[in-house]
């Protein structure tokens, strides 16, 4: 099983594992080594892609924005743009793949999900990508990740669902443009 391990952790494998119905395993020899339904456990544990996903492709519409983001969270890839090209199918967007615009990538893949969807959960990333204790006072800092790696704990993130009445989020030329419910702790109230 060490041949699943190793190819898994690239990018591009999200999507090759997630979309189709059938995978098949082999090893380095061409020794099959079972499918994605008989090794469905193994994977998941793995990927952290719940079972149900890994063998309904269709469920990964029900899932919040974070939780599948966080499996991006472990991922590698040889090109720093490929962090966010390789998501594009998991979130269903289209963008230009523009080689040489390094993280700025993974902004504007945000930016493309912000448009098609009202996922809040993309607002629930932490930040071990840029560290606080080494900002400076005028430091800017954006509410969108810079890496898939600031999703990796927050997979069970579920948003508020949004009121009717609310206006979908959007980036503008000003910021972020959101509606969003608030919980006040101390009287159970949500405003």
């Amino acid at each position: 099983m060490l041949g699943i391990v190793d190819g898994l952790p690239r990018g591009w494998t999200l999507q090759e594992l997630i979309a189709p119905k059938s995978v098949d395993f082999y090893d380095t020899n061409w020794s099959f080594m079972g499918n994605k339904t008989a090794l469905v456990a193994l994977l998941s544990g793995i990927t952290r892609i719940s079972q149900e996903v890994l063998t309904d492709p269709l469920r990964r519409d029900e899932l919040s924005v974070a939780r599948k983001m966080s499996w991006a969270a472990r991922r590698q890839t040889t090109r720093i743009e490929d962090t966010a090209y390789c998501l594009l199918g998991i979130f269903k967007v289209n963008m230009p793949l523009l080689y040489g615009e390094g993280t700025r990538a993974f902004v504007r893949l945000q930016e493309e999900i912000l448009k098609e969807t009202d996922g809040h959960s993309l607002f629930a990333c932490e930040a071990p990508s840029r560290p606080y204790s080494i900002l400076q006072s005028n430091d800017f800092i954006s509410v969108l990740a810079e890496s898939p790696i600031d999703f990796m704990h927050t997979a069970n993130a579920v948003p508020y669902p949004s009121s009717p009445s609310s206006q979908p989020c959007a980036m503008t030329s000003r910021g972020l443009r959101i509606d969003v419910l608030l919980y006040d702790e101390t009287t159970a109230v949500i405003e």
